[in-house]
């Protein structure tokens, strides 16, 4: 396994997607930046996140510090008319994951491309609906035998239904090496970076031996409260439309049964989210400082 490739997410266990006091447009919340992020899980921190964006209010740079052991990692990126380019230096290597982001005529990714040394790493293909909102992502790696097929149901601009399937190994038992979870992890935006964590939480990858396969349907309902915490506020805005408002509640349906999470917030003045935190486990929060 290329070390490059791995990323151990040990980032906390936090949902997509928060919001204000009043019911704004999604123009207007998207236009609300970030400045960090900061995770506890089990009342220990275990995530910083800081944010650099330029004066049209993309993201250039974000670190973050997910293992303190090993250090900060880095993304960078760049953006040009159609392709985006993003470099995630991991903090035990000097030489990044270089990864391709590659645009429709909207201005959202519709491919990406990851390599490392010059080696394709992963794939990935994003499919939307009419108003911008992604609707379905195909993640491959071939060299590490992981593949994710997510969709979603979009229903007065929130993801009302999401069904995550996920494939280990190959249909001739070849099977990728644990802990490396996510390769080419930028490949997934920052808050899906860490649903994927909590999806993959209570599999047993270690004891795989043959080709997996998880099924996940997901149902989420919904506050009024507007999105102030999405990847568009990360400054992540090519990959598709946010949720408009906060989940207070999901239905995670797996293949081991049924489960719930509920979800609640504290707001500053302004009514944007600084903490989002479960009900079911008061040791576990995020919580949110903004530029301006």
């Amino acid at each position: 396994m290329k070390p490059g490739i791995v990323f151990i997410l040990i980032s906390v266990i936090f949902l997509f997607i928060f919001s204000c006091e009043k019911e704004d447009t999604n123009s207007d919340n998207q236009a609300i930046r970030i400045d960090t992020k900061t995770n506890y899980y089990d009342g220990l921190l275990s995530g910083y996140y800081t944010y650099r964006y330029d004066e049209y209010d993309r993201v250039i740079e974000r670190s973050s510090l997910v293992d303190y052991s090993i250090g900060i990692n880095t993304e960078k990126i760049i953006y040009n008319d159609d392709i985006i380019i993003i470099y995630h230096y991991y903090a035990e290597t000097d030489t990044p994951n270089v990864q391709f982001d590659y645009l429709n005529t909207k201005g959202l990714v519709d491919s990406s491309v990851a390599y490392f040394n010059n080696e394709i790493t992963s794939r990935i293909s994003y499919k939307y609906d009419n108003d911008g909102y992604l609707i379905k992502r195909d993640f491959k790696s071939e060299d590490n035998k992981m593949y994710f097929y997510d969709s979603f149901e979009i229903e007065n601009g929130n993801r009302k239904k999401c069904i995550y399937q996920m494939v280990f190994g190959s249909p001739d038992n070849d099977i990728p090496i644990y802990p490396s979870l996510v390769a080419a992890s930028v490949t997934f935006s920052p808050k899906e970076k860490l649903y994927l964590q909590k999806r993959l939480e209570n599999k047993s990858l270690k004891s795989l031996t043959t080709q997996t396969i998880y099924n996940d349907t997901v149902y989420y309902e919904y506050s009024n409260k507007a999105n102030t915490i999405s990847d568009s506020n990360e400054g992540y805005a090519w990959q598709g439309l946010p949720n408009k408002n906060l989940p207070i509640k999901g239905t995670i349906k797996s293949d081991n049964g049924t489960s719930y999470e509920n979800y609640a917030y504290d707001y500053d003045e302004k009514g944007r989210v600084i903490k989002q935190y479960y009900t079911d486990n008061s040791t576990s929060w995020t919580t949110y400082t903004y530029v301006k």
